[in-house]
């Protein structure tokens, strides 16, 4: 009786064993992560074998395709991490910084706005640029990439609502305009003329980008803070 009472007092190792394999699978996926980055962005997409990606990553072949059955797949991954800032499955519409923004001071928001998106587009804005002409080569690209866009401009949407619905829009300019004119500034082949080829750094992007903002989309100019 005292040896059953004691098995039964057990941590249960059927559980243990469960949390430490997915433990090891995730940390598998972001090895292969890691290696698809940067050959991606290195050598290019069509350049890129899964099998490279493999050996970059120190594992099987055989592994890669298992965790992502397509190299659009893995692409696609390793593009929605770098946009979110880690792997977690919690939504940026969700998060805690993305309710920060909407819900700062008026003369905030478009500044707080304009910081979140250059973080982002530090991380993403050249692996965006390589999938756009990756997409071309792949059919299997553009879905992903379209739906990406999609969820972008809808954060874009939110945050136009907001801006409306204190209103701070300029009279005449419909919510959906100016969720438009974000979605256009924030570009990636934007960010990237004015760090790369003009030599801004990002934190003079992230000033011009609120200022340009406040300027076109707010009823009277709010003066952006200071980098």
């Amino acid at each position: 009786m005292a040896r059953q009472e004691s098995q039964r007092d057990r941590p249960p190792t059927r559980r243990y064993r469960s949390a430490k394999r997915q433990a090891d699978a995730r940390a598998t996926r972001e090895r292969i992560r890691i290696a698809a980055r940067s050959l991606f962005l290195r050598d290019g997409y069509a350049q890129t074998s899964m099998k490279t990606i493999a050996k970059h990553a120190e594992v099987a072949e055989k592994t890669v395709y298992l965790a992502f059955p397509t190299k659009a797949q893995l692409l696609s991954e390793v593009i929605r991490v770098a946009v979110r800032g880690d792997d977690e499955e919690t939504p940026i519409t969700a998060r805690e910084d993305w309710h920060a923004i909407l819900d700062a001071p008026a003369d905030e928001v478009l500044e707080r706005l304009a910081r979140h998106e250059t973080k982002a587009l530090e991380r993403t804005a050249r692996l965006l640029a390589m999938a756009d002409i990756a997409a071309a080569g792949d059919s299997r690209l553009i879905p992903l990439r379209d739906r990406g866009h999609a969820a972008q401009r809808s954060l874009y949407v939110e945050a136009a609502a907001s801006l409306a619905a204190r209103g701070m829009l300029d009279s005449g300019l419909p919510p959906a305009d100016a969720a438009d004119t974000i979605y256009a500034l924030t570009h990636e082949a934007l960010y990237l003329r004015l760090t790369d080829e003009c030599r801004w750094s990002p934190s003079r992007y992230a000033h011009w980008l609120s200022a340009t903002l406040t300027a076109t989309l707010t009823k009277s100019p709010l003066e952006p803070h200071a980098c």
